[in-house]
């Protein structure tokens, strides 16, 4: 029989994660008493039968019915065949913490498909909780507003794995109003709007999947939107070639948390980040994008934003654009910035806490490297690589220009170095674009950052430990090869 241990969370210094563990049922050849907590349904069976995997149902209804019998215990559904649009009942079909509920593609057969109308979802809930999706496709749903392939709701403790969501008019998937979601491994494409929408959601992960080619209309679509959420984790996806932003968060309370995706070639912004209260931007790989890298625009109060660990390469505007207003802070550390269109950093602040230690900030051609209005806020900048780039380093866009020697003037960058980094002839690519940014043994850069302790997450961009010796400049922390 299926079992399913309770939602667990894990909680660690700077990445949450949660994990939901569960095992799948077991077919034998022949039926056994377990099989009463499995259904089966194949919507090509002729004749239809009692929902065994001998005779499996061959309409979903039937199946919700047997679900919704409190003499049955059902805790697993398998498919196999196309659907039309599923509607769960929260009275009927949830599960409970103890035994979760399971759709999932039958194994072994084909992956079951659910097609949603130009009326409907692919699969929604409403007000269920405690439910697995898992090994299924949702495509086609063409509604002007509601075109979701699946669509939860106002749901609880939701775990979604490997799933493909493709041709929806709205969304790919939405969580919509709900708490305490996973997503992962998943395929996210070729949907008109976004891939994945997260609006009014509290606790949600989604990592390990691909949203690709979607936001082919809508102007605030993307590949993955998030907007009034808290506690959001978007980790290793892979998020590409999108008809607008690659990823887009607007705002949001309590702690957000982008990690280690691979985001490149989005017809705009490859991130657009708004405000919420603690949001970590940590080892993410941003290249390629035809706007800015980073577009981030922080204009409440009391919010603490971090760029940490990520290479912003190759995009055709701004690699890392910030426009922070009063009472924020902002720390962008041991970043990679190379060769974007126009420049590297440019600040747009006023009466901000701004802390910039350890970035490698190289070759870009127009003479602008880091841009700021006049303002009062708080710069601490040090222990930064500026190199290769045109003579115009700083400037204020008031009445007065300043280059490198009126900036060390005032303060600035003491100990931060104008050198060749020196990077390895290591490739790294995403789609097209492949850059250089791993540091070689000869360096000076190796352990000659500010050492940031408790600041900077454990590991670099490639996993390796951040705290080696000392801290490298750069997201990439030189590992000399074993002998």
């Amino acid at each position: 029989m299926s079992k399913y241990l309770p939602w667990t969370l894990i909680g660690v210094a700077l990445l949450t994660s949660g994990f939901l563990y569960f095992a799948p049922v077991t077919l034998g050849a022949e039926a056994t008493a377990e099989d009463s907590y499995t259904i089966f349904v194949d919507n090509n069976a002729l004749p239809p039968g009692d929902g065994t995997r001998e005779k499996p149902y061959n309409d979903m209804h039937m199946a919700l019915q047997a679900v919704a019998d409190p003499l049955r215990d059902i805790r697993e559904v398998q498919m196999t065949g196309t659907f039309i649009p599923v509607i769960l009942d929260p009275e009927l079909h949830s599960g409970t913490p103890e035994q979760w509920l399971t759709f999932k593609g039958w194994e072994g057969r084909p992956t079951p498909e659910f097609v949603g109308t130009e009326v409907s979802s692919g699969f929604s809930t409403n007000g269920t909780d405690y439910l697995i999706f898992e090994n299924m496709i949702f495509r086609d749903a063409q509604a002007p507003v509601g075109g979701i392939g699946l669509f939860i709701n106002n749901s609880e403790y939701v775990h979604v794995n490997n799933i493909t969501s493709t041709n929806n008019r709205e969304a790919g998937t939405c969580l919509s109003f709900s708490r305490h979601i996973i997503i992962e491994n998943s395929n996210y494409s070729n949907n008109q709007g976004n891939g994945l929408l997260i609006p009014g959601v509290d606790d949600v992960i989604v990592r390990n999947s691909i949203f690709n080619e979607n936001s082919i209309e809508g102007a605030y679509s993307a590949g993955i939107s998030v907007n009034s959420s808290s506690n959001v984790q978007i980790l290793n996806n892979e998020i590409a070639r999108n008809g607008h932003n690659g990823l887009r968060f607007s705002s949001g309370t309590g702690s957000h948390i982008y990690a280690n995706n691979r985001i490149f070639d989005n017809a705009e912004n490859g991130m657009d980040i708004g405000e919420a209260p603690d949001v970590q931007i940590l080892n993410n790989f941003i290249v390629g994008n035809h706007r800015n890298g980073i577009n981030q625009q922080l204009y409440g109060t009391s919010n603490q934003q971090h760029f940490i660990g990520n290479v912003i390469a190759n995009n055709q505007f701004v690699g890392l654009q910030l426009a922070v207003s009063s009472d924020n802070t902002v720390n962008v550390l041991n970043n990679t910035i190379l060769q974007n269109g126009i420049s590297g950093i440019d600040f747009t602040e006023q009466n901000a806490d701004l802390r910039f230690h350890n970035n490698i900030i190289a070759g870009h051609p127009t003479g602008v490297v880091i841009s700021r209005f006049s303002g009062d806020a708080d710069i601490v900048s040090d222990f930064n690589n500026v190199y290769n780039n045109a003579e115009n380093l700083i400037y204020y866009r008031g009445p007065a220009r300043f280059g490198w020697e009126d900036w060390l003037m005032a303060g600035h960058d003491a100990h931060s170095r104008r050198i060749d980094p020196l990077f390895s002839d290591e490739m790294t690519c995403a789609g097209e674009t492949c850059i250089q940014f791993h540091l070689s043994p000869s360096s000076r850069l190796i352990n000659a950052g500010k050492q940031l302790q408790g600041s900077l997450p454990p590991t670099d961009i490639d996993g390796d430990a951040r705290y080696n010796r000392r801290v490298d400049y750069g997201a990439d922390e030189y590992v000399a090869p074993e002998i």
